[in-house]
């Protein structure tokens, strides 16, 4: 539909894939719904794009690609 959505979250660290990809770790909650749009720091800079999110046993670490990484690689 037409509605937007805020989730909270804490970035909790960076990491790089074995593919040298750069993602931002966070709490916040990433559903099929809104992978794919963006996530914003306190000061509303875009930092990334929610990706995919890690299923553990005890919690989920969703991951945000990289905004800078994102343009450094586009070509």
């Amino acid at each position: 539909g037409n509605s937007l959505t805020v989730t909270d979250g804490i970035v909790s660290g960076v990491e790089t894939d074995n593919n040298g990809v750069h993602y931002y770790k966070t709490s916040a909650k990433i559903d099929h719904g809104n992978s794919g749009g963006i996530a914003i720091e306190d000061s509303g800079c875009v930092i990334g794009i929610p990706t995919f999110v890690q299923q553990g046993e005890l919690e989920s670490i969703g991951r945000i690609l990289d905004l800078k990484y994102i343009f450094d690689n586009l070509k």
